[in-house]
Parts: structure tokens; C-alpha cells; sequence
């Protein structure tokens, strides 16, 4: 489960399985189980990226569109429409950067077109399918969305692009006209990011809650950072920090205490 294998790291996977709870059981699967299809939280074990996984809260805008349970199963009805009717090069699943599906052997189907994926491997607990084109890169440029039809953007230069499972770092051109630049990121979007382009603060939007998006003016030029840091966490991890320090005083002060007392004399 610590390696990738026979995954691919660079690419963003959807996997579609049953409930894990029930299928996966000791009962029902005494074999070791998740090298392939990695439920729940167990993609991040081996640095693998996946859309849907373990949620307690069900938080994000991809949980929510694709029906997805406390373990990242996919209603069987969503997971069958994802793959027959958006798996295509212009399809939801393009627009989010999904460009590897991982299909339990549980479920008899596989993306569609059929032109558009092959199939790489296939083991005991299903198939894995790549997209035939190259990988799609993590920060993209577009020129247009469905949400915006109105609106046209013009094409920005992205290089040394950079990332965690918490911030994308990249190089930036926007070219000189009245036209913004609109980047999109492949990862699930979540509520609490934030971008900036040198000292600039830049808005974070996303598409349909399903990935952040940042428009970028004309003619700006840089390193664009975009990080994941909600209130909650900042306030969150600063107090948790200061509880850590209280303590510690307390522990230095209590056994500098214990170390300085007189003994009491016996007898």
C-alpha cells in the first residue's frame, strides 16, 4: 500500500467501487485488498491522487455532485452516467483533470469512448484505465468554461509548476491586451483557499464547488501560489501550538519544582 504501483502518481484518478464496508469486509475479502483500487484514504499512503476518498463530513463540491459515500463509493447510478456520458475529451471529467479511472471488479463497465482510454492493467480487484493522450498538466489555462459563456480568456504561459497535497506553486505570463487569464487546478476544491501572484491576493472561485479556478489580469507575470489555509486550521493549529507550549512550561516548571524541594527527613 506504500507504493505506487500499478498506479501512476502523475495522474488525477477516479476509482468506482461498491460499498466498502460490505464488499471489502474480512468476511467477504480474507485477501488483502486496496493496492489497486485504493478506497478511502489509502491513495495518500503511496502519494497518489485521487477525486473521491474518505470524507466523515462530505465537505466537498465533489462529494456532493457525485454522490459519494463516508468512503469515497459513487452511487452506482452516477458512477455509470460519469463514465458513459462524461469520460469523453470534452467531458466533466476532462474539465477536472480526471485523466486515470480505476474500476472495481465488482462493476461491469468501462469509460467510454472506448477511443479515448486503455486499458493498462488489470489484477484481481479490477481494471486500471489510462487516457491515451498524455497526462493533463495540474495548472491549466483555459480560454473558455460552460459556467462563463459568455466570456473569453486569453491563454497564459505556466511553467515549473510545483505541488503538495496543500499548495500549487507556478510561473505565470499573462499576455499584455484586455483579456484576464483563467486558471484552473486539478484537485478537489475545498472552501479556505487562497492565491496570490507575488504580493498580489488574488480571488479563488471555483467551478460547480468541484475545483478552484483564478483569474489572473493581463499582462501580470510572476510566481503564483495557491495554498490551502482556512480560518479554522490558522486559528486552530495556533492554539493547539499554544496549548503545546503551556504545558511544556508547566512540565519545565513543576520538575524544576520536584528538583529544587528539600527532602523530608525520615525518623
Amino acid at each position: 500500500m506504500l507504493k505506487p504501483a500499478p498506479l501512476d502518481p502523475s495522474r488525477l484518478y477516479l476509482s468506482i467501487y461498491p460499498w466498502a464496508e460490505l464488499t471489502y469486509c474480512v468476511a467477504n475479502k480474507p485477501q488483502p485488498v486496496g493496492q489497486t483500487l485504493r478506497p478511502g484514504s489509502t491513495s495518500m499512503w503511496a502519494g497518489l491522487h485521487f477525486i473521491n476518498g474518505y470524507s466523515p463530513i462530505r465537505a466537498a463540491g465533489v462529494a456532493r455532485e457525485f454522490a459519494t459515500s463516508i468512503h469515497g463509493e459513487i452511487n452506482p447510478e452516477v458512477g455509470g452516467y460519469l463514465l458513459n456520458h462524461q469520460a469523453g475529451r470534452e467531458g466533466e471529467l476532462a474539465l477536472i483533470g480526471v485523466d486515470g479511472i480505476v474500476v472495481a471488479r465488482e462493476v461491469n463497465i468501462a469509460p467510454q469512448p472506448a477511443g479515448e482510454w486503455e486499458l493498462m492493467v488489470s489484477t484481481e480487484e479490477g481494471n486500471v484505465f489510462h487516457r491515451r493522450s498524455a497526462s493533463f498538466a495540474r495548472v491549466r489555462s483555459l480560454t473558455s468554461i460552460d459556467s462563463r459563456p459568455n466570456e473569453q480568456f486569453v491563454s497564459a504561459t505556466i511553467s515549473r509548476v510545483n505541488e503538495s497535497r496543500t499548495f500549487v506553486e507556478a510561473d505565470i505570463q499573462v499576455p499584455s491586451g484586455d483579456r484576464r487569464a483563467l486558471l484552473s487546478f486539478s484537485r478537489p476544491y475545498f472552501r479556505g483557499y487562497r492565491a496570490r501572484l507575488g504580493k498580489r491576493e488574488l480571488a479563488v472561485t471555483s467551478y460547480r464547488g468541484l475545483f478552484p479556478i483564478v483569474e489572473v489580469p493581463a499582462d501580470a507575470h510572476g510566481r503564483l501560489t495557491l495554498i490551502y489555509r482556512p480560518p479554522w486550521l490558522v486559528w486552530g493549529g495556533s492554539l493547539a501550538g499554544a496549548c503545546g507550549l503551556i504545558l511544556l512550561l508547566s512540565t519545565i516548571a513543576a520538575y524544576r519544582y520536584a528538583s529544587s524541594a528539600p527532602a523530608e527527613s525520615v525518623g
